[in-house]
């Protein structure tokens, strides 16, 4: 549903004070998400609660919502970040040391998916940081 949405969604500052809707219906996005937050199937928001959507305009809202997260930018309070040296006896350098190498590279992973987004299709960094298990038959 690759930006289909946007034959389903409007933004116009003359209807819900610009918050995006239903195209034709003065119905937000908002209203939609949260009855799908409340766990109400597509076919019973229709049924019970709008009768003239479609559940392409459901799955647009959806998609809405995803495309939105996806473009917002992440910033990170550098200040919550501290370098230190290995020569130092701290807690950070106990807890990681105790760590095995495969949960250090899962916790890496982890940080560039935070930093840098985390996409599904982007697997080159991954396939680089995988961790191959050598058994003693192959040593």
């Amino acid at each position: 549903m690759e930006k289909e949405y946007r034959d389903h969604i409007v933004i116009d500052s003359k209807i819900h004070f610009g918050k995006p809707c239903i195209v034709g219906t003065r119905i937000p996005v908002e209203n939609v998400l949260e009855l799908i937050e409340e766990g109400i199937s597509f076919e019973n928001i229709i049924k019970d609660y709008y009768p003239d959507l479609s559940i392409d305009d459901i799955k647009a809202c959806v998609q809405y919502a995803v495309d939105s997260i996806r473009s917002e930018e992440i910033s990170i309070d550098k200040k919550a970040f501290c370098v230190s040296s290995l020569s130092d006896e701290s807690d950070d350098k106990l807890y990681w040391s105790s760590k095995t190498p495969h949960e250090r590279l899962i916790a890496t992973e982890l940080m560039r998916q935070i930093n840098y987004g985390y996409d599904p299709t982007t697997t080159r960094l991954q396939r680089i940081l995988e961790v191959a298990e050598l058994t003693p038959s192959k040593l």
